[in-house]
């Protein structure tokens, strides 16, 4: 009996008892399992005996395998024993049910089980739940508990109303047992209701960030007592409701805070007991965040003054805040208050006007005021439009004066209406009678406070007629015209020519004439002389200056010294300049009065032979010319010996600024 021992062996593997004995007579061999006689089915399990031995062998054991194996030997001398404990180690039997919920709620079901019958030879270490949503059809882990029995387990996080099956498993080192499951699905559901729908809200109070609610209790609690509302809001750009407030109790009525100015919501409410929410009540309509009562306020970036072309279309804009809605007026000049015409549109709705002029003209120039007003205030703003358009014709009368027989003057004002546009020029423009043809004769510029022109060019007893167009940016305006037409022809005559211009005094760089006046006028005051020079060797004439009439004496500057000039006077009168005097005599300029100096480039001293000649030409400056002599001076004692005369082999030659010896 030494060799029947306690095993412990895992499932599957081998059972084998391997035993010898002794006895006589021969004793008869018996195997038992917990008391019953173990066969040889010559498959699983098998029983050979050889002399005096005995071996047992059960393959692939299973649970049932396990037990207390007894070997008995038995002769007519008497029996003998050996006992033996087998386990072979398996996973638990299922835990033993029924697996009934004991607490069932909207958002959790518990669960209870007892341990498994057969521990599968080992201790059981703890138990695992799943759960499977019926709408789904999978098992999934729910949470694992340890070896307590009864064991109970807490299934949370359910979707409420849902039907749920669970299954518990008990586990030992071997592994998992299989699985005890729920009869029928079990509904997560409270053994009460959730609250009826609460009544529509109400919005009772609201400024520009918050709104105030009140509404009517669920006729239903369902069961339970409602413990607070959810208040929930839905902006415009929204799809989906957000919960933006709580209240503290059952008190129906809430305040949103934290809302966007002048954002669009709708607001609903859910009532909540112990089972949960309520459906969602009806929602507001939709409302503004905005100020309940607030001071009109226009906004200034719409009001811009513009300046458009006549003929166009302009449409103003403009936003204005103000509660309730301000009632909106456009203003025109002496308090004028505006209304839809044919070319003036008003639209005004909720917090915005829109203004449109159609068709500008230039007299829809003009500051236009709008004003909003409510309970709570008032504000204005204006804006200025102007209309560009052709100037208005300039003001007469087109004035003629100065009449010649060549030209005249033309006078005129400026336009009372400048087409919103500086006028850039005047445009002056003649008809010859004869020809009965309009030819511009000029242009004058558009900043003179009095413009006028003269007029030249015109043919001496021609009729004319004249006309002036002020010219801006956006085109020409109608014409001024003369009334009548005029005459070139002088009212007067030129003057006749002034007298001979005598030199009256000089230097080497001017000249001062004197003259006399013309003998006549021609009827109208002289009003300058011009003093004409000639270069002798030049063939034309120039001017030189110009003097007032009540000068008949004027110096001449900038003459070349050693030229020599003529000089003549012509007297201008408006009739024009008078015919030339007669030019004055040749006169060289150079100086009047001036000390002698002796040009010594010739001056040299030479050496000659007796018998030849010696030449001196040399130059002389002064004023008047000097008079020249020559000594002979010994030279050295530098003692004058006596004047050279032209005489003998001497010939002196002195004309005047030169001498020659």
């Amino acid at each position: 009996g030494d060799d029947l021992q306690n095993i412990v062996i895992k499932k599957g593997q081998v059972i084998k008892y391997d035993i010898k004995y002794g006895g006589e007579p021969e004793p008869e061999v018996v195997w038992q399992l917990n008391g019953v006689e173990i066969k040889d089915d010559n498959d699983k399990i098998t029983i050979d005996k050889y002399e005096r031995n005995t071996v047992v062998t059960v393959r692939r054991a299973v649970r049932a395998d396990s037990g207390k194996y007894k070997l008995i030997l038995t002769n007519s001398s008497g029996v003998c024993e050996g006992i033996a404990e087998v386990v072979v180690l398996d996973k638990p039997s299922k835990p033993v049910g029924p697996l009934e919920p004991i607490e069932v709620r909207a958002n959790h079901i518990t669960v209870q089980w007892t341990k498994p019958d057969d521990n599968g030879g080992s201790d059981i270490t703890g138990y695992v739940i799943e759960k499977m949503d019926m709408d789904t059809g999978r098992w999934v882990p729910a949470g694992e508990v340890g070896p307590k029995s009864p064991g109970t387990f807490k299934l949370e996080g359910l979707t409420p109303k849902k039907k749920y099956k669970v299954r518990v498993k008990a586990v030992n080192k071997e592994g998992e047992s299989d699985p005890l499951e729920t009869d029928q699905a079990i509904v997560a559901k409270n053994p009460y209701d959730e609250p009826g729908r609460p009544g529509k809200p109400d919005i009772i109070d609201y400024d520009n960030k918050s709104v105030t609610l009140k509404w009517k209790k669920p006729e239903n609690d369902g069961g339970r007592p409602i413990l607070h509302y959810i208040i929930e809001a839905k902006d415009k750009f929204s799809m989906d409701w957000e919960e933006v407030a709580k209240t503290d109790d059952n008190n129906p009525e809430g305040k949103v805070e934290g809302l966007k100015e002048k954002m669009v919501y709708q607001f609903r409410v859910k009532a909540v007991n112990k089972a949960g929410a309520s459906e969602p009540s009806d929602p507001t309509d939709n409302h503004i965040c905005k100020h309940r009562n607030l001071k009109p306020r226009i906004d200034r970036d719409g009001m811009k003054s513009v300046t458009i072309k006549a003929g166009r279309t302009h449409k103003w804009t403009v936003d204005v805040s103000g509660e309730p809605p301000p009632t909106l007026t456009w203003i025109w000049r002496d308090g004028i208050a505006l209304i839809t015409t044919d070319r003036i549109k008003i639209e005004n709705v909720d917090y915005q006007t829109n203004f449109t002029i159609v068709n500008a003209t230039r007299r829809d120039t003009g500051k236009y005021t709008l004003v909003a007003e409510n309970a709570n205030g008032k504000d204005t703003e204006s804006l200025e439009l102007t209309v560009l358009a052709k100037p208005s014709r300039p003001e007469g009368p087109l004035e003629v004066s100065n009449i010649t027989k060549n030209g005249c003057k033309l006078a005129w004002k400026k336009p009372t209406d400048d087409g919103g546009t500086p006028v850039k020029e005047y445009e002056v423009e003649k008809m010859d009678l004869a020809t009965g043809k309009w030819v511009r004769v000029g242009k004058v510029p558009g900043d003179r406070d009095n413009p006028e022109m003269v007029i030249t060019g015109l043919e001496p007893g021609a009729e004319y007629k004249f006309r002036v167009t002020a010219i801006n940016d956006e085109g020409d305006s109608e014409p001024l015209e003369t009334e009548r037409a005029i005459v070139a022809k002088n009212p007067y005559d030129e003057p006749t020519k002034p007298g001979t211009p005598i030199v009256v005094d000089y230097d080497h760089e001017s000249v001062k004439l004197k003259w006399d006046k013309p003998d006549s006028d021609g009827g109208a005051p002289i009003e300058k002389y011009i003093i004409e020079k000639k270069d002798k060797f030049k063939p034309d004439w120039e001017p030189a200056i110009e003097v007032p009439a009540d000068q008949l004496s004027a110096k001449v500057p900038g003459l070349k010294e050693q030229a020599e000039y003529q000089f003549r006077i012509i007297a201008v009168n408006k009739a024009g300049p008078s015919p030339a005097s007669d030019p004055s005599k040749m006169h060289l300029v150079k100086h009047k009065a001036l000390k002698p100096r002796i040009d010594r480039t010739n001056l040299k001293n030479i050496v000659v032979r007796a018998g030849k000649m010696v030449k001196y030409d040399v130059n002389i400056r002064g004023e008047p010319p000097p008079e020249v002599t020559w000594f002979l001076v010994d030279k050295p004692t530098d003692v004058v010996i006596g004047q050279v005369k032209s005489e003998g082999n001497v010939e002196i030659i002195n004309v005047p600024y030169n001498t020659k010896i």
